[in-house]
């Protein structure tokens, strides 16, 4: 059993510590909770739409309901990730996806790969394009890390959803939630 850093900063700066980006300089340690974002609302929407998420309108939704896609949101904790999520998307099931597809670090580049590839070839909007690179950013990102740190970011972003869980009292993260 892994146990977990006792502050969410150290835990993050170590998480992407190994990080560079083709050869820049390292990664911002707050690019994991950006990540985190990223994958839930992609799950979300891949939920809502049973899997067809590329269509043009479908990825201008998903950049609309991301935060970090449409506005530049830079979380600097996976509580207030986790919140901003929840949120988004009225449900934590879309963390709780989130968290399974960082358990498999393939699995958190092909979602991070395709999304990229999805949205550059979507719409030619100046929005999308900026979310294309920084999707194509989390996937050299997911690239300079290990399975294991993944694997410890999918267990902090299970035990972070069953917090929120008890402080919405929702049955199984489920209640009908409308954000403006």
């Amino acid at each position: 059993w892994w146990e977990f850093p006792a502050g969410d900063d150290e835990w993050s700066s170590r998480l992407s510590s190994q990080a560079t980006i083709r050869g820049a300089r390292k990664a911002s340690p707050l690019v994991v909770f950006s990540a985190v974002e990223v994958t839930s609302i992609f799950c979300y929407m891949a939920r809502l739409y049973n899997g067809d998420w590329k269509d043009t309108e479908t990825l201008v939704e998903l950049v609309n309901k991301s935060p970090v896609l449409s506005c530049d949101e830079r979380y600097k904790d996976l509580p207030s990730t986790a919140r901003s999520c929840f949120q988004q998307t009225g449900s934590l099931t879309s963390l709780r996806d989130a968290a399974k597809v960082f358990e498999q670090r393939q699995c958190a580049l092909r979602v991070f790969r395709e999304l990229a590839e999805a949205l550059a070839k979507g719409k030619k909007s100046t929005r999308t394009r900026l979310a294309s690179k920084k999707v194509e950013f989390f996937a050299t990102w997911v690239e300079g890390q290990s399975s294991l740190e993944l694997t410890l970011l999918a267990q902090k972003i299970n035990s972070e959803t069953e917090e929120l869980q008890l402080v919405t009292g929702g049955l199984n993260g489920e209640v009908d939630v409308h954000v403006p």
